[in-house]
């Protein structure tokens, strides 16, 4: 909302140096009205072209850090994004960036600081954005052994489950939940047979790393 009341204070400013100038220098009505209908039009491209590339830009940077965590590295992860959100504008933008720095907290345990952050997010628009946040939330409450929680988040979202389910680039994320949803259940056959089916299907290396804790807990019991 700042962003747009500040492009309509500005398009106001404009037209009313626009009249100004009609003023001073006598030009008629109907030039007048055609060349600030161009001059609006430009300034209107120029704002969402500018805004789009400095999404891309945000996004294109972010995706550089996003193998650190496939490699394990989630202290330079989480301090790439911490840097990114110092020179981010716009709430949407910011938003997404500290739903990614949630899940660097996620994957190195520090779920505290991850449910704290996934907690205060506001319900997101985008649905690709509402899934990744309602899915890590829920992994995360599973981790810090917070079930009622977990499961609540889990049923809440079913139906943002069923469109993400199977597909990349979420399909292992949501399997891992699935698993811990059987678990929480009490149903370790299909648990076990869906950690079977995610080894095969989901090679990323932290679905990897998840579905080989949750099997090691297993073995434990």
């Amino acid at each position: 909302m700042k962003r747009v009341a500040k492009i309509i204070a500005v398009g106001i400013a404009l037209g009313l140096l626009l009249l100004l100038i009609r003023g001073l220098f006598q030009i008629e009505e109907g030039i007048f009205l055609r060349g600030y209908l161009v001059l609006a039009a430009v300034v209107l491209v120029g704002t969402v072209l500018f805004n789009v590339l400095y999404q891309i830009s945000y996004q294109r940077r972010l995706q550089k850090l996003v193998p650190l965590l496939d490699q394990g590295d989630t202290e330079g992860y989480l301090t790439g994004v911490r840097a990114l959100l110092e020179t981010a504008r716009g709430r949407a933008l910011r938003s997404v960036l500290q739903l990614d720095l949630a899940a660097g907290y996620l994957e190195a345990k520090e779920l505290d600081r991850a449910i704290q952050l996934l907690e205060g997010l506001p319900v997101s628009r985008s649905r690709t954005v509402e899934l990744c946040r309602r899915l890590d939330l829920c992994l995360a409450y599973f981790e810090a052994e917070r079930p009622e929680e977990a499961m609540a988040v889990y049923r809440d979202s079913g139906a943002l489950l069923a469109e993400g389910r199977g597909r990349a680039p979420y399909g292992g994320t949501i399997a891992v939940a699935d698993i811990l949803a059987a678990l929480q259940e009490g149903d370790r056959p299909r648990a076990e047979e869906q950690i079977r089916a995610a080894q095969a299907a989901w090679p990323e290396p932290r679905v990897q790393r998840a579905l080989t804790e949750i099997g090691e807990r297993l073995d434990k019991k």
